[in-house]
């Protein structure tokens, strides 16, 4: 994922792609499964059958490790309402921030999805403040995305106002999001689904009218069924900044299963893929995810459920 980062700086990326087998092995010791799903897709294998719609499996927490010596990088605390919405958002990132957990607050109404985190101060750095409105349709549907943030820098201490849009939304017959427009970034991008995953995603710069980046993916035969979802969560998105992975579904960007394999191409070059594999609890919930990448650098995801 640092390679979404570096290329696209805050900007709009995602996943795609192909169906993987997958190996389960159980583990005596911890009653959890490890699962395999590393293998790139076997365009002969046969089509998997989709999930029917379950309840969402709700997360708690989340902690995240990087590097070898797998050290602590950021929190998560989630909380919901009785309607299973994300109400708080409680995040600490201890080795950027020594001040208290940046707190954030969904708020719900028939046409507008609002989240929100208030910044604070402290001598050392300042924890900027931003809020995403989601605007929905007649269906539910994103039909405006709308985040807006105040960047702050130490020392002068002055927070400058940063705006991004998004909107143009256009969705197939089963709901899926095929593509939309990034005013910021004068970006139309296009999402192709495969068996119920998202296939292709390309960034088509309208300026310019060139294509210099694009990710496809391979998926696991795990169900993708948690909030927030995992998919958006692992791929470390930048796709509408950080708050799509709390309103997949509205955005039309849950895909059926988790991704296991994941592939930048910068001018149709691929970049080194990253593996993701899943150790699962005794419920077939995924409570621990590696995602290795270049040089074996390694991201791990420690994850607690409300109902353990």
């Amino acid at each position: 994922m640092k390679y979404l980062a570096l290329l696209l700086g805050g900007a709009l990326a995602f996943t795609a792609c192909s169906k993987d087998d997958s190996e389960v092995k159980e583990e005596k010791k911890d009653n959890s499964v490890n699962v395999d799903n590393s293998r790139p897709g076997d365009k002969n294998s046969s089509k998997p059958v989709a999930p029917k719609k379950k309840v969402l499996d709700l997360i708690s927490k989340i902690e995240t490790y990087s590097g070898p010596r797998q050290e602590p990088i950021k929190t998560e605390i989630f909380s919901y309402d009785s309607q299973k919405r994300l109400v708080g958002i409680s995040s600490t990132e201890p080795r950027y921030f020594t001040q208290p957990p940046m707190i954030g607050k969904g708020i719900y109404s028939k046409s507008e999805y609002v989240l929100q985190q208030e910044g604070h101060d402290s001598k050392q750095t300042i924890t900027p403040e931003w809020k995403a409105t989601l605007s929905l349709d007649g269906q539910g549907r994103a039909a405006k995305f709308v985040y807006e943030s105040a960047i702050a820098a130490v020392p002068d201490r002055i927070r400058t106002p940063y705006v991004h849009l998004h909107d143009q939304f256009v969705y197939d017959k089963d709901g899926h999001l095929t593509s939309w427009f990034n005013h910021n970034r004068h970006w139309i991008v296009n999402i192709a689904w495969t068996n119920g995953n998202m296939s292709e995603i390309r960034l088509n710069d309208v300026k310019e009218h060139v294509n210099h980046l694009h990710m496809r993916s391979s998926y696991s035969t795990l169900p993708n069924k948690t909030l927030p979802d995992l998919n958006l969560y692992l791929i470390r998105s930048f796709l509408f900044e950080h708050c799509v992975r709390f309103w997949p579904d509205q955005f039309g960007l849950r895909s059926d299963y988790l991704v296991s394999k994941m592939t930048i191409y910068f001018n149709e070059e691929p970049l080194t893929p990253e593996n993701i594999t899943y150790k699962l609890d005794a419920k077939g919930r995924p409570i621990e995810v590696l995602n290795v990448g270049a040089n074996n650098w390694t991201y791990k995801y420690v994850i607690s459920y409300v109902n353990n």
